[in-house]
């Protein structure tokens, strides 16, 4: 029996990514406490997204209603969903490394010291970390003439009193945001925690076939340093911080981010289908008087983030797009007038018809689980190129990314945009929409723009 009213398209598109963020073990609650029917939803090994897709449309059409639906989401996770918002990310493996972490291997030391090294830079910030994570003195336990060493003795420290587990989620409690911190407690879910808390792989966006390298070493080798991060020049560094002023977060209200977007033109962004409509059967235009662009989210010196300025879109916003069944998965939407007035925020106008190179390097302009703007330098690997599906496939370090953004060449040339991935033990494994095949759709729309 389905929702004597149906939830409003908001409201439905706020379930609809909480079912994708819930973790694996309280998805398999929802189910069991709902019981829909055999054969209604995939197999277990099937992608998240799928299986929450098929049971939201189950619920809705046959089902007990979208309503009930958010009722035992809501009871099973703890939280309440209200309407509009999108239930954060919950990953809970700080319980599981509490009474599971008990040492390091001499790599995952490297890796955890260079994370914390990277997480809080200062003594003062570490002392804070450790007072207010551990309830202890840093001087008291380990103390050091630099920070990498106070960071080396703080986990010899720990280790000796069997307190891993509670450093690393002070850690990363202590700062939330940060790539290596998080790329570091996700690499231990291969430590043989209690497999409903392993993060094993995380499917973000449509899924994907991955049609390059299965070996894990190869793949690993393909993230290595093409160049030394020092040796930039500061043209190239210009031309980054160029592009990143086209870069926008994508947010319902209350400031809830759902993707990234980018400007093409002045008045004109481009984003993922699938950011704009759950799935091929929602109505794109549903929720489009309800978007914010936030341009301009950057963390400031003083360690605040920058509210940046905020636009809405232009009535009957949508101008062009393509499902994510289609395969390109693209929406181009036209931004409110005002932005006409802004001179600071110009386009993306580079773009790169030619094919990209398979072992190129990949530049990634994202708000990464909607923290402020962060760029990927060189850290990713081509792995194939597949014009005839208008698809490219490649393998990153970062720890996750953001549905619809921007990728670049060495010419910080546009290239493609950023889609799906599945994280994986050495990093993730990404697949982006080619630039080109967009652009050979919506190029007559730019140039009356």
């Amino acid at each position: 029996m389905s929702d004597p009213e149906p939830l409003p398209p908001l409201d439905r598109l706020a379930l609809s990514q909480a079912l994708l963020k819930l973790p694996d073990s309280q998805f398999k609650q929802v189910i069991f406490a709902l019981q829909p029917p055999p054969g209604i939803l995939p197999a277990d090994q099937a992608a998240q997204g799928d299986r929450a897709a098929s049971l939201l449309q189950w619920a809705e059409n046959s089902g007990p209603g979208l309503a009930v639906l958010q009722q035992t989401l809501a009871q099973i996770s703890g939280e309440r969903v209200p309407p509009g918002v999108q239930r954060p990310t919950a990953q809970p493996i700080e319980d599981a490394l509490m009474t599971s972490l008990t040492s390091l291997t001499g790599e995952q030391f490297e890796q955890f010291g260079k994370a914390l090294v990277s997480a809080f830079g200062t003594e003062a910030a570490l002392k804070r970390m450790v007072r207010i994570g551990l309830n202890r003195s840093l001087s008291a336990i380990a103390e050091g003439a630099n920070q990498t060493q106070r960071v080396d003795n703080l986990i010899d420290w720990a280790e000796g009193e069997g307190l891993l587990g509670e450093l690393v989620a002070a850690a990363k409690k202590g700062n939330p945001g940060n790539l290596l911190l998080q790329k570091f407690v996700e690499s231990l879910a291969m430590m043989g925690l209690p497999a409903q808390q392993q993060l094993g792989t995380f499917q973000q966006g449509p899924t994907f076939k991955w049609r390059g390298p299965s070996d894990e070493r190869e793949l690993q080798g393909l993230l290595r340093p093409q160049r030394d991060v020092a040796s930039y020049d500061m043209a190239f560094l210009r031309q980054a911080d160029q592009s990143a002023g086209a870069v926008c977060r994508i947010e319902l209200p209350h400031q809830k981010a759902i993707g990234t977007g980018f400007l093409v033109a002045k008045n004109l962004i481009l984003t993922n289908y699938h950011v704009i409509a759950p799935d091929d059967q929602s109505d794109p235009h549903a929720c489009l008087d309800q978007l914010i662009l936030r341009f301009g989210y950057l963390t400031q010196e003083s360690g605040e983030n920058a509210e940046g300025q905020t636009f809405g879109l232009a009535p009957n916003p949508l101008l062009k797009f393509r499902t994510v069944g289609d395969g390109l998965d693209y929406a181009l939407l036209k931004v409110e007038d005002r932005i006409l007035a802004d001179q600071k925020l110009q386009p993306i106008n580079k773009y790169s018809i030619r094919l990209p190179d398979q072992n190129m390097n990949i530049h990634i302009l994202q708000h990464p689980d909607g923290q402020t703007l962060k760029v990927t330098f060189s850290n990713n690997g081509i792995t194939g190129v597949y014009e005839r599906d208008g698809l490219i496939q490649y393998v990153s370090d970062t720890s996750s990314g953001s549905s619809g953004s921007p990728c670049f060449n060495d010419n910080w040339e546009l290239v493609a945009m950023h889609h799906a991935h599945v994280s994986a033990t050495f990093g993730i494994k990404c697949e982006g929409i080619l630039f080109k095949s967009i652009y050979q759709e919506i190029q007559s729309i730019l140039l009356a723009y």
